[in-house]
């Protein structure tokens, strides 16, 4: 074989590897099974449809609510824990639910460092390793998870994923995971618009209260 068809065969290769790269890189994003719009928040699944797994979720017995906070950045994870986190946790808990807290720390690579439980119990507070918290998240007895990730803002579109046992909460702002958060709570639980009021005053009387003292 001479030099030159050598050197058009291996044009030619490398013109069919970009093709593949570039049709690849071009394929739309899968469309979800369900989708349903809820005011200003979209909820999607390829569960089932969006009304009937929410209307299983809101008599889930045992809850775990978790939360992904940057690990060492308490500017950044101020707004997802105070605004969308505590209030959801605080409407799953006034509903008499078994409400298991768990936070989880990333590292700057998007790694889970280490997390943060209850068990259940508001007097409890114990660490967990990457691979125990990766473990607990993944446990099959939960009944229902509702995991509120950290806001990326290269999504296409603010969501709320729904599992068969989990609901995922994909913002891409603080702004948009409050709204959804708010909205999440608003479609499991009757009084929610009500605890999450009274938890809004607490929080603010909080602040109130450390701007007072500083």
């Amino acid at each position: 074989m001479d030099c030159r068809k050598t050197a058009f065969l291996a044009v030619v290769a490398l013109a069919v590897l970009i093709s593949l790269s570039l049709a690849g890189c071009s394929q739309p994003e899968k469309k979800p099974a369900f989708e349903w719009g809820a005011g200003s928040a979209f909820y999607q699944s390829d569960a089932g449809e969006p009304k009937e797994l929410l209307r299983g979720f809101s008599i889930e017995p045992k809850v775990v609510v978790a939360a992904e906070l940057w690990l060492g950045e308490p500017g950044k994870n101020a707004d997802i824990f105070n605004n969308a986190f505590i209030p959801f946790y605080a409407v799953v808990a006034g509903n008499d639910r078994n409400a298991i807290q768990l936070i989880i720390f990333k590292d700057s690579g998007g790694q889970i460092s280490k997390c943060h439980t209850n068990y259940g119990d508001v007097k409890t507070q114990e660490v967990l390793g990457r691979a125990e918290c990766e473990a607990f998240l993944a446990a099959e007895d939960h009944n229902l998870t509702i995991l509120f990730r950290i806001p990326d803002a290269s999504l296409s579109r603010s969501v709320i994923w729904l599992d068969s046992s989990r609901a995922t909460v994909r913002a891409k702002n603080t702004e948009d995971l409050v709204i959804l958060s708010r909205s999440l709570a608003l479609q499991l639980y009757p009084n929610a618009s009500e605890i999450l009021e009274k938890t809004k005053e607490k929080l603010g009387q909080l602040d109130s209260n450390k701007t007072g003292t500083q």
